[in-house]
């Protein structure tokens, strides 16, 4: 399905630039947020437009780092996000399930800035979406046009309805529940303090399409004016 060139004017001709070859700057798509926020459906309607883009879930990396990351030295890089509170040490009760996740994201963030940056010398278009897209651990790159998005649900019932389904087939008891309610709300505030993007699930895919439309118009005006 191609965008709908009235709505998304300057992603069509972003798009037809790049396949005629008059651009080599590739964009990179990073969509985080806790489970159940919507982004596979964002990241499904962001690769209809952009049909030439890799599309890489973090899963996947943080499998792939397990083969290198023993249980041992990184334990949290092992666990579902919502059965962090699990590993909390009750040796130390000031310690929190926040401070865990963001150590189970760490070494995935490492690797989506190492992929970001291969992103710029192989000129791939790429689209990587998960919670261990973390605000604060990406690293920008001049040599691609990153998009970092968040997404989020407020109401907790819609939220809870939305993590068992349809993409997982899971039912969280109350103590799960707690804790990812607890990850998403410190994603979500993490995101506002470092000043990125945060969208609503059910608007997301209408508002992400628009700042994309409008980011690669003012590239293209700034750079391909006389195409």
């Amino acid at each position: 399905m191609q965008p709908n060139s009235e709505k998304y004017p300057s992603i069509v001709k972003y798009t037809d630039l790049w396949k005629q070859g008059q651009i080599s700057k590739p964009v990179v798509f990073l969509v985080g947020g806790y489970a159940g926020t919507g982004k596979s459906t964002l990241v499904k309607k962001i690769e209809n437009f952009f049909t030439n883009s890799n599309v890489l879930p973090t899963g996947i990396v943080r499998s792939i780092l397990r083969g290198y990351i023993s249980q041992e030295s990184n334990p949290y890089l092992y666990s579902h996000t919502y059965d962090l509170h699990s590993l909390l040490d009750k040796k130390s009760p000031e310690t929190q399930v926040t401070e865990l996740y963001e150590k189970q994201v760490e070494p995935v963030s490492r690797s989506i800035n190492q992929i970001i940056d291969f992103t710029s010398t192989e000129k791939q278009h790429w689209i990587i979406d998960g919670n261990p897209i973390f605000p604060g651990f990406i690293k920008n790159n001049d040599e691609v046009i990153l998009f970092e998005f968040y997404l989020k649900v407020t109401d907790p019932d819609v939220h809870r309805k939305l993590l068992s389904g349809p993409t997982h087939n899971r039912k969280l008891d109350e103590t799960q529940f707690h804790t990812a309610r607890k990850l998403h709300d410190y994603t979500v505030d993490k995101a506002t303090e470092h000043n990125k993007l945060i969208y609503e699930y059910n608007l997301a895919v209408e508002e992400a399409l628009t700042f994309i439309n409008q980011t690669l118009n003012k590239y293209l005006s700034k750079n391909y004016d006389e195409q």
